[in-house]
């Protein structure tokens, strides 16, 4: 019966499982994960008839004014059928986000070890791809970079799991070290300097903000761990372009420096400058930037490879200034938390991975575009509901609750739970049958059958 009850959580796992497919295109992938992640919402959204939980906070308002501006700079945008599209798209954060927030107390605990064997899937055809091939291990996602990115995410949880003392006990220890190991190989195996280097952070960070509550025989391994599967994947990737080692050794080349990220910042600060408080609208880089390109620059110009900076181009500076209030406020719960005097250790440990993880996405996007993948966006939002969640058991003012039956009537609570969703499958389902037709015609006149490629 506990697993039938968490029913929920086996459809926000599915989302996550197939949200890797969605690479800016697949609109009707987009619109599955809409559809799923709204059923849920739907679901808690109803259960909280009887006690609806508000999450009454900093990061909460942060996140609701972040996207509220969002869709006020598609009024200025060039084209705002794409600031649109990039809306909705970008609104799978705060979605999750409120999913988890106005959950009742029931525990989803399958949620994080479902999310724990998903990423493992990923990390194992990521893995194959890198032993059976010569091309750069990516596993499902659309570059290099995103996918070690996305198992940063996941990984410094894990370890922090690993090396809390409660654990330490635990039969299965050996399992969870397999799973570090196969982890931190898929993301040296990649050869990302970026995800390297903020992994390396955020273990630094989960040691030097939790040494006294974990086992330090546990770090040692970890330590052990880390060290054995960079060495193996030097081994596995010796000879190929994406090793580790020979990258991380071009990192002194200033012009190579200069040809993989300065052709598109110096470019994309060009833009800022022309609209800095306001921004050019969201979604709008790939269609301003051409004015503005650099001559080297042959990339498909959809991403600066900088957040920070697209988000300040697209968005302006309020825009900008909102997303790192949003950072700002979770790190303020993280600090809280660690001062409550009485603060449970696991609880300890669990934030502090869970910040580990998203100071390693956070770090890891100055040189990429990790905020516009929705399976990063996903956990993201669940992670920061967390954090949230673990900060309200000791701060009960973080959340506040509210007694929808005491105003509405049940059959008036029920159509209020279906205005968000028919909103925004409104726009994702048309869009995702209106692209499927046209690439039906488009597959219909190359085939030669021009009148009912016309039809379609």
């Amino acid at each position: 019966m506990g697993i039938i009850k968490q029913w929920p959580v086996f459809i926000l796992l599915l989302a996550f499982a197939i949200a890797p497919l969605f690479q800016g295109i697949e609109t009707d992938v987009l619109a599955l994960v809409y559809v799923l992640l709204l059923v849920v919402f739907v679901k808690v959204f109803l259960a909280s008839y009887t006690e609806f939980r508000i999450p009454y906070n900093s990061l909460a308002l942060c996140i609701c004014l972040f996207y509220s501006w969002m869709v006020l700079s598609i009024s200025w945008s060039p084209s705002p059928v794409a600031s649109l599209y990039m809306f909705v798209w970008l609104s799978i954060f705060p979605l999750c986000f409120f999913i988890y927030s106005l959950k009742q107390s029931v525990d989803w605990s399958y949620l994080s070890a479902g999310i724990l064997i998903i990423t493992l899937i990923f990390a194992f055809v990521g893995i194959w791809q890198g032993l059976f091939s010569e091309e750069t291990p990516r596993s499902l996602f659309r570059t290099k970079n995103t996918y070690p990115a996305m198992l940063n995410l996941i990984v410094l949880p894990t370890t922090t799991y690993f090396i809390s003392s409660k654990q330490s006990r635990n039969r299965s220890l050996i399992l969870l070290g397999m799973i570090l190991f196969i982890l931190f190989f898929a993301i040296f195996q990649t050869g990302s300097r970026g995800a390297t280097v903020s992994l390396l952070l955020g273990l630094v960070f989960i040691a030097a903000t939790s040494w006294k509550n974990i086992e330090k025989p546990l770090l040692i391994i970890v330590v052990i761990i880390v060290t054995t599967s960079f060495l193996f994947s030097h081994l596995e990737t010796d000879g190929k372009e994406h090793n580790l080692i020979n990258r991380l050794s071009k990192v002194q080349e200033r012009e190579t420096l200069i040809i993989h990220r300065g052709v598109i910042w110096i470019p994309a600060w060009q833009i800022i400058k022309t609209a800095p408080v306001i921004g050019t609208g969201i979604g709008t880089y790939y269609i301003v930037s051409p004015t503005f390109k650099h001559i080297d620059d042959a990339g498909p110009g959809y991403f600066v490879h900088n957040d920070f900076l697209q988000f300040w181009l697209e968005t302006g500076f309020v825009g900008l200034s909102l997303m790192l209030l949003i950072m700002i406020a979770t790190g303020r719960f993280y600090i809280r938390v660690l001062k409550y005097k009485k603060l449970k250790p696991q609880d300890k440990l669990e934030t502090t991975g869970l910040m580990a993880g998203l100071i390693a996405v956070s770090t890891h996007s100055f040189v990429d575009f990790n905020f516009y993948i929705i399976a990063i966006l996903m956990i993201m939002g669940f992670m920061c509901a967390r954090i949230q969640e673990i900060s309200g058991q000791y701060y009960s003012e973080l959340i506040r609750s509210f007694i929808p039956e005491n105003y509405l009537s049940k059959k008036v609570y029920m159509l209020t739970a279906g205005i968000l969703p028919v909103i925004l499958l409104n726009y994702c389902l048309p869009v995702a049958i209106a692209d499927y037709h046209w690439k039906k015609a488009k597959e219909q006149i190359k085939n030669g059958q021009i009148k009912n490629g016309e039809l379609t």
